[in-house]
């Protein structure tokens, strides 16, 4: 047997294997060298300090805890030292395993072929490109997920499967707790396994799986500090589902979840999605609906148990969880095995091979833009810097850490509190603006992601396109100090966040807010500013301290001028401002058309002293 002929068996008789090992190199390839150089996430920073302090309560990482995920970033830890690139490596080489088990999961769905395209569909999607690129759970998670699926389907058949498909669900959980979803289907499973005592051992193999993690998570962080710390991250999760956002009826928040559920899956598919849903609408939806039946056979039950639970929970909570694809990362290894499956049917019942040829262009076009759009994502990713590390690398070049405090929103805190830690880093989720006020008076710098008064020294604005990475895209920094020779006067509490009208900044207050003023003498002064009310007329009383000092009444339909009297001590002057019948919700009137839901009672501008 010469050497063409040996190939050509080997081709034929394991090509389809050979192509899983070539896809998943390159793949592996891919992801390292795209990688992206840089902590994206607030997410990503929590888990690179839970290696060195594994904290729940001090949100090293957040609720509820990621254990093994974490536990694999420390093992690849002591050999790589890096907490970043441990991670990295961690999402490339879990991103691009994820192929084999996809692989083989279309393989005893379907065939070989179906397998092999859902595989390297997978591997091109724009979002688990991106998501084996960065430092976070996801992609992992995704793995485990289809790693689970196909050991326990195979092991409806074969017992030893699905111990170990049994005991890899329970470290699945582990990895991204909210993969408890996937219970129904191990149930199924179980069910169309027929034998209860297989069923019972496999149920206890899950549960020593998670037990394996779940004690030592207990032991670390203390039964009573777990249970607050999943209790406030439920509380949060709750809080934003459909029954209590937005303000609208429940159905209303049903389609508008169901609506951003779609505009999220094509961001992590790609208009290429369209075409694939449209092909497999004609080849598996529409033979059901012209013969008027469905037949749940045991294929569509796993597929169905696999996505609806998924997809129940992004609805139910969408308004928390829509705003990135990685959640719906659970589903996608689903979705491209019935897309494939689509694909591969439509192409093999075209009769004519002019048909087949144009349907196979056709194909591999959407396939081809759906890659390209993924690549030349993640290559923008791999080439640009965060905002946040933007600003964090703008402060280490301007400003002292000897005299300079950081104050981090959302946005910007974890970031400044690892890549600023010479700095003082303070959230402001945990402090108020007096505090950041009387930091002022120590003759420090304030460098604030929120605007903490009416006259910032200098604002800066740091920025990446959303469409690279959706979270922390824009950053500013509001630099405060204390001006010589004339009033510094700062937020105290009540205020709302800077706007613009007619290119003229102003701020909301709700019924109560405070005006910090500075002085470096005893003087005379005139506060001056211009006030409109949200809805009606609103009364506005106005104290020096405790004392009243002034009542104005405030117009809803042209900007009223106040000026008012002060005298200054040396030192600080609190003004205060209240109403006394109140803030009010635009979203409440249905005559104004409004839907902001803030409560609103006077919006200031213009504050100048004479």
């Amino acid at each position: 047997m010469n050497f063409h002929t040996t190939l050509k068996k080997i081709l034929l008789q394991h090509g389809y294997l050979l192509l899983l090992i070539v896809l998943v190199l390159g793949s592996f390839v891919l992801r390292i060298a795209l990688h992206s150089q840089y902590l994206d996430d607030w997410d990503s920073i929590q888990f690179v300090l839970a290696l060195k302090e594994y904290s729940i309560p001090a949100h090293q990482p957040h609720p509820p805890g990621y254990p093994i995920y974490v536990l694999l970033g420390k093992i690849a830890n002591a050999v790589i030292r890096s907490g970043q690139h441990s991670f990295i490596v961690i999402s490339a080489t879990f991103g691009s395993l994820s192929l084999i088990p996809t692989y083989y999961l279309g393989k005893y769905l379907f065939n070989e072929k179906i397998g092999i395209l859902a595989a390297f569909i997978l591997s091109l999607t724009p979002a688990a490109l991106l998501f084996s690129e960065v430092v976070m759970s996801d992609i992992v998670s995704m793995f485990f997920i289809v790693l689970t699926l196909c050991l326990l389907y195979v092991g409806i058949e074969n017992d030893i499967c699905l111990y170990i498909g049994s005991f890899i669900l329970g470290i699945t959980i582990g990895v991204r707790q909210t993969d408890f979803l996937l219970l129904p289907l191990f149930f199924y499973i179980l069910y169309s396994k027929g034998n209860i005592k297989k069923s019972i051992l496999s149920s206890f193999i899950s549960i020593f799986a998670i037990l394996i993690w779940l004690v030592p998570v207990l032991i670390i962080t203390g039964p009573e500090a777990f249970l607050n710390a999943q209790r406030s991250q439920g509380n949060v999760v709750f809080g934003y589902g459909i029954w209590n956002t937005l303000s609208w009826p429940i159905l209303l928040n049903f389609l508008h979840s169901i609506l951003r559920l779609l505009i999220l899956l094509i961001k992590g598919w790609s208009l290429s999605l369209f075409l694939f849903v449209a092909v497999t609408i004609i080849i598996v939806v529409y033979p059901y609906l012209k013969n008027y039946r469905f037949d749940l056979d045991k294929r569509k039950l796993f597929f169905v148990l696999w996505t609806l639970p998924y997809l129940a929970y992004f609805i139910l909570f969408g308004q928390l969880l829509l705003y990135i694809p990685r959640y719906l990362l659970p589903i996608f290894p689903a979705f491209a095995l019935i897309f494939s499956y689509s694909l591969v049917k439509a192409i093999n019942i075209s009769n004519k091979k002019i048909m087949k040829t144009f349907l196979i262009v056709i194909f591999a076009i959407s396939i081809g833009f759906m890659g390209y759009q993924a690549v030349s994502t993640v290559y923008r990713l791999h080439t640009t810097m965060p905002a946040p590390v933007q600003a964090a690398n703008f402060i280490k070049e301007h400003y002292n850490p000897e005299n300079t405090v950081i104050i981090g929103d959302y946005e910007s805190f974890r970031h400044y509190y690892y890549y600023l830690s010479e700095y003082d880093v303070r959230y402001i989720g945990v402090m108020n603006t007096t505090e950041a006020y009387y930091l002022l008076l120590e003759n420090k710098t304030v460098v604030s992601g929120i605007d903490l008064g009416p006259s910032p020294k200098e604002i800066y604005i740091f920025s990446r396109d959303p469409k690279i990475y959706p979270k922390h895209h824009d950053v500013r920094l509001f630099i405060f100090q204390l001006a010589e020779n004339r009033e510094n006067f700062y937020f105290g509490n009540g205020w709302y966040t800077r706007e613009m009208r007619d290119a003229i900044p102003f701020n909301w207050i709700g019924t109560n807010a405070s005006l910090y003023i500075y002085s470096e003498e005893n003087r005379e002064v005139d506060l001056n500013f211009q006030a409109i009310s949200a809805i009606r007329p609103k009364v506005l009383d106005v104290y020096e301290g405790a004392h009243p000092i002034a009542t104005f009444t405030i117009s809803h339909e042209q900007l009223t001028d106040v000026r008012l009297p002060l005298t200054l001590s040396k030192g600080t002057t609190i003004v205060f401002f209240s109403l006394p019948k109140g803030c009010e919700r635009p979203s409440d009137f249905q005559e104004v058309k409004n839907p902001d839901s803030r409560c609103l009672g006077i919006a200031i501008q213009n504050i100048t002293f004479i």
